[in-house]
């Protein structure tokens, strides 16, 4: 299995968040959480290959120092399109199945992945919800044309409603190291009921701004 990360330029990352960190601030959180997502993900048993799909040169640097293989996206469209976009550069490569995965996920580890990769064994779509149940963290396919990537508004039930149409096998997953993606300020305010190091060193608003900008 081949996994796929969408990253953004970091201009262009986490513009929800300007409400409450500064565009430096949102930087560091934006490559915190990816530098956290390609390491888990080359760490996890199953997973062959790590691929970054992005527009950007410097992100291309970073992503090819951690060890990923770099796939050029031509400018930034969305996830769905760099997706969509990463499977097309990935059908030469033949990958047999892929994870497509968001980079902004603060509680992803390599023990957090080890379901997703185990109910990717034995189905065709594994469908990984985010923690209001209406968007897709995660999308793993086997075929990696299984069903097409249908990333955005509500995709979590779309997903599902491909996948059914498809006549493929499928599960929804619950995991909750998986659910949560930084976003809007309630996300950070997520995170921190959360112990540990996943959030030292980073910028943090504080509780009252942050809900406030909710």
């Amino acid at each position: 299995m081949w996994a796929i990360v969408p990253l953004k330029p970091p201009s262009l990352a986490k513009s929800r968040l300007a409400a409450v960190l500064t565009p430096e601030q949102r930087r560091a959180w934006f490559f915190h959480m990816a530098r956290r997502a390609i390491g888990s993900l080359r760490a996890t048993p199953g997973i062959e290959q790590v691929a970054v799909i992005t527009p950007d040169a410097e992100v291309a640097r970073f992503a090819q120092a951690l060890g990923a293989v770099v796939l050029t996206e031509s400018h930034a469209a969305g996830t769905a399109h760099a997706f969509a976009d990463a499977l097309a550069q990935l059908q030469a490569r033949d990958p047999g199945s892929v994870l497509m995965i968001a980079g902004d996920l603060p509680l992803i580890s390599s023990q957090a992945l080890e379901p997703l990769v185990d109910a990717a064994g034995r189905h065709d779509v594994v469908i990984v919800p985010d923690r209001l149940q209406r968007g897709t963290n995660a999308l793993a396919c086997s075929p990696m044309d299984a069903i097409p990537p249908c990333f955005g508004e509500d995709s979590c039930a779309r997903h599902v409603a491909a996948a059914r149409a498809a006549g493929r096998t499928f599960c929804t997953l619950q995991l909750e190291a998986l659910a949560l993606d930084i976003d809007v300020p309630a996300d950070i305010e997520q995170l921190r009921r959360h112990p540990g190091d996943l959030i030292d060193g980073l910028p943090m608003p504080s509780a009252v701004d942050a809900r406030a900008a909710a």
